[in-house]
């Protein structure tokens, strides 16, 4: 039996490293994905339970290891509502709105601009 004096290598049959290894894999996911506040700091937090037992020679220990992610921007928009019969549904435009071409003058719309898409760091890496 080798006996290896406790460091941050060592404790709990070295697994420390490997969970900082995983919680900033994750941080650095979050880091990337377009959809976070890139301003918003990240936090690891590690921490270490030491229960002694009742002869004071010996210890228990817990290793912990959490992260704190910087949450998905809000976004804003609007829609407007309409009574078909007795139902509610939602639009983009206002349907109230006269339409000011007739259907020989009209002019081909803008495009639609696409969908806010919310992007998985972990798709792109597939």
């Amino acid at each position: 039996m080798s006996v290896r004096k406790v460091d941050l290598t060592t404790i709990c049959g070295g697994g420390l490293p490997e969970l900082f290894a995983r919680e900033l894999r994750d941080v650095m996911a979050n880091i990337t994905d377009i959809n976070t506040d890139p301003k918003k700091p990240r936090r690891i937090t590690m921490t270490v339970d030491v229960y002694p037992s009742t002869d004071r020679a010996t210890c228990a220990l817990e290793l912990g290891i959490t992260s704190k992610h910087a949450p998905i921007v809000k976004m804003a928009g609007s829609l407007f509502i309409a009574v078909a019969g007795e139902t509610l549904e939602a639009y983009t435009s206002d349907l109230r709105q006269q339409d000011i071409f007739d259907e020989q003058t009209r002019v081909e719309a803008a495009p639609v601009q696409k969908p806010y898409i919310l992007q998985e760091l972990r798709e792109k890496q597939s």
